[in-house]
C-alpha cells in the first residue's frame, strides 16, 4: 500500500514535469548505447529501488503510473508524454 503522503504527491505530480524528468533519464541511458538489456534493467532497477526506498508496493505504483499515463489530459502532459514515447521508440534500440 502506498502511504497517503506519497500517493498524494504522485497523484498530483504535473505530467509535463514528469515527461521532462523522463527525457532526462532517457538521455542519460544513452551514455551507454548498444546494450538495450542493460538500459532496460537499469531503469527497472531504479523503479524497484525507489519503491523500496519509499515503502511503496511495486505493483501498486506500476498500476498508478499506468493510470496516470492513460488518463493524462491533452492540456496537462499528454503531448509531452507522447513525445517521450516517440523519443524512446527512436532513440533506444
Amino acid at each position: 500500500m502506498i502511504r497517503n503522503d506519497i500517493q498524494y504527491k504522485i497523484g498530483n505530480a504535473p505530467l509535463a514535469e514528469v515527461a521532462v524528468q523522463a527525457m532526462s533519464i532517457i538521455n542519460k541511458m544513452q551514455d551507454k548505447p548498444g546494450n538495450t538489456g542493460v538500459q532496460v534493467l537499469a531503469a527497472a532497477s531504479v523503479f524497484v529501488l525507489l519503491c523500496e526506498r519509499f515503502g511503496i508496493d511495486e505493483k501498486e505504483l506500476f498500476s498508478l503510473t499506468q493510470r496516470s499515463i492513460r488518463h493524462s489530459d491533452v492540456y496537462i502532459g499528454k503531448q509531452q508524454l507522447d513525445v517521450v514515447r516517440s523519443y524512446l521508440k527512436e532513440e533506444l534500440r
